[in-house]
């Protein structure tokens, strides 16, 4: 509500952006999450206004805190989940439209993504919360249909401009959480090494210099909309240009401050070794066995089908899916600091999206195999006869 004021009033002072009052949800996390939640409170009833400021004390009892008056009333509470709830129903049109695009048969393909990302606990959990969850996570949905249209294009003329719109969603992404740029960069970097090493063959002279320039400007893109949206990080002459070094201290000083949540205050919520409960959490936790097989078959499925394409010298879909899931893995592995349900939430995605393409193609599998059963079947009577 706060910063939703201050661009309604078109105020964009630093300092009131910096805002030290707002603790580390004021300077440490970008904006775009916050403006999208508070959107929904710019048209509140004069007779019954939305009015808030406080921090729920976790180290203190529900009661406790009502008491001190950090719960939201539930009218405030409640009309602030109304852009979460968009943002979800929208993360499920985006699922349909990338197993659309990740194969066959499209409309089928489709649901099913669709559906495995709706039945996911920790999305329906995020997607009924004030939190700025449910956008960090569409926003990385729209990464990774951007990144799959791109190694479906066959017009290279068209590659840079598709790389350029990929550095808008990754900046936008990276407004909402700082953890959006780490996962965009490694996936589009990826994206545009296969789709020109593959898709336009080994040994075209051309497409080291198409990579530097799709590379460079999807990096400038990305950097233009994350200092854009972001009022802080704007210099107002020589004598503080080292605002313009602003993301990258965002980035260490978010990465310390978890570091202190977890080892200063005893809120990482560890059980025991970090690395043996990361795992525990995506694969028990947060999924079951029924999903887990799930996404080995279509992990499988996808790394055989761009490897198969990959020797023909074609850029095959499947690449992506795969490549998104290995940079939300090796984002936690690397980066997680605290053992929180949210912060597993992009990943459990992403093995949902490639569970749906292992289904479908199990599925085409099975109908193949009964129909060449069912269509052999005369011609091996008759051979006996």
């Amino acid at each position: 509500m706060y910063y939703s004021d201050l661009l309604f009033a078109g105020d964009f002072s630093r300092g009131k952006w910096e805002c030290p009052g707002c603790k580390t949800w004021g300077a440490l996390n970008g904006h775009v999450g916050k403006l999208l939640i508070g959107a929904s409170y710019l048209r509140c009833d004069a007779s019954n206004p939305c009015v808030f400021s406080g921090y729920y004390d976790f180290f203190k009892s529900y009661e406790d805190n009502r008491q001190l008056g950090q719960v939201p009333p539930e009218h405030v509470l409640r009309r602030g989940r109304y852009s979460a709830a968009i943002a979800g129903v929208i993360c499920c049109l985006l699922a349909f439209a990338i197993g659309y695009t990740a194969g066959e048969p499209k409309l089928v393909l489709g649901m099913l993504c669709s559906g495995l990302v709706l039945s996911t606990p920790l999305f329906r959990l995020f997607a009924n919360r004030a939190m700025a969850d449910a956008f960090y996570n569409l926003f990385l949905l729209t990464q990774l249909l951007a990144a799959m249209l791109i190694v479906k294009s066959g017009d290279d003329r068209k590659l840079v401009r598709r790389f350029a719109i990929a550095g808008i969603l990754t900046g936008l992404t990276a407004s909402v959480k700082p953890s959006g740029f780490l996962l965009g960069v490694p996936l589009f970097v990826g994206v545009a090494a296969y789709r020109l090493g593959v898709g336009r063959g080994y040994k075209r002279s051309e497409n080291g210099r198409v990579f530097f320039v799709s590379v460079t400007t999807f990096m400038i893109a990305t950097l233009v909309v994350i200092y854009a949206l972001n009022p802080t990080f704007w210099p107002s002459g020589l004598s503080d240009i080292w605002r313009l070094l602003g993301f990258p201290q965002v980035l260490f000083a978010w990465d310390r401050y978890m570091a202190f949540e977890d080892v200063g205050l005893g809120l990482g919520e560890w059980n025991g070794y970090h690395f043996v409960d990361i795992h525990r959490s995506i694969f028990v936790e947060y999924s079951d066995l029924a999903i887990d097989l799930l996404f080995l078959l279509g992990l499988l499925s996808c790394t055989r089908r761009w490897l198969v394409s990959m020797r023909r010298g074609v850029a095959d879909v499947s690449f992506v899916p795969v490549a998104y899931f290995l940079c939300n893995y090796g984002l936690l592995i690397c980066f997680l600091r605290l053992n929180w349900d949210r912060y597993y939430l992009p990943v459990e995605i992403s093995m949902r999206v490639i569970a749906a393409i292992g289904i479908a193609e199990l599925a085409v599998n099975v109908l193949k195999r009964i129909a060449w059963a069912h269509s052999s079947r005369p011609a091996i009577t008759e051979v006996s006869r």
